[in-house]
């Protein structure tokens, strides 16, 4: 028993009715299906992982009663900020940094910062002509 109701509950499995927005080519053909990425569709009873005022529109009017066909360009404009995918593709992010790492070190720079101030070195004991044998 899950439920301390008095009465008989009846849980229903909303997750079919569950998704998260996506784009595909195959829009229309996806949207009725029960996959957890897929545009959203009037059968659908909550849209997560919309990320601006465009997709929400997108959304809300693909959820209604009288749906609107799937296009699968809008869908990219209005969902996708600017066209662009969301995330970056996997080790986009790595090579961005090797390529400032490069840039850097062409221009001489080092470090993280590459600016600043540069600290004089502390002299070792040894080369300040103290040996290791009188410390």
């Amino acid at each position: 028993m899950v439920s301390r109701a008095p009465r008989t509950v009846h849980y229903i499995d909303i997750g079919p009715l569950v998704h998260d927005i996506a784009c595909h080519p195959q829009g229309e053909r996806k949207r009725r299906g029960g996959a957890t990425y897929r545009p959203p569709a009037n059968s659908s009873v909550l849209v997560h992982n919309l990320k601006g005022p465009a997709a929400f529109l997108f959304a809300w009017e693909h959820m209604q009663p009288e749906t609107m066909p799937y296009e699968h360009e809008r869908c990219k404009q209005q969902v996708y900020r600017n066209g662009a995918p969301k995330r970056s593709p996997p080790g986009a992010r790595r090579e961005r940094r090797e390529q400032r790492a490069v840039a850097t070190a062409a221009k001489g720079g080092g470090g993280r910062s590459g600016g600043g101030r540069r600290r004089r070195r502390k002299e070792r004991p040894e080369a300040a002509g103290v040996s290791s044998s009188n410390r």
